[in-house]
């Protein structure tokens, strides 16, 4: 695991796999059970699809620890291609209104390219 800070109390942490993200999860938020099985769920969908396209992704969590406020959940995926980011954007059963914004930026890069990938 990573810690980066962005501001005075805002971290940014890197898990090196769903697993440590869900131990996190059961460990230092207030999260429910069955909130962190939903996001287990959810952020697998984006892991493996990352994974199957050859990407090395990194399960993330940007929140104040001080209030255990999580801030956002996601998948960190570098240097990924317009195209694939659409499909790892859409890969779960249920998209979030943040990845179908994550899709729609992928396909506007490409039209504004020209179609490449």
């Amino acid at each position: 695991m990573e810690i980066y800070y962005i501001g005075k109390t805002i971290q940014v942490v890197q898990f090196n796999g769903i697993k440590e993200l869900v131990n996190f999860l059961e460990t230092e938020t207030y999260l429910t059970r069955g909130e962190i099985e939903e996001i287990k769920e959810h952020e697998t969908s984006h892991f493996e699809e990352s994974i199957e396209l050859g990407y090395l992704p990194k399960p993330s969590m940007e929140w104040d620890p001080y209030l255990k406020d999580i801030k956002e959940i996601f998948v960190d995926v570098p240097n990924v291609s317009p195209i694939n980011s659409i499909k790892i954007a859409l890969a779960p059963k249920n998209p979030s209104s943040e990845d179908r914004e994550r899709a729609i930026k992928g396909l506007s890069k490409i039209l504004k390219w020209g179609g490449k990938k």
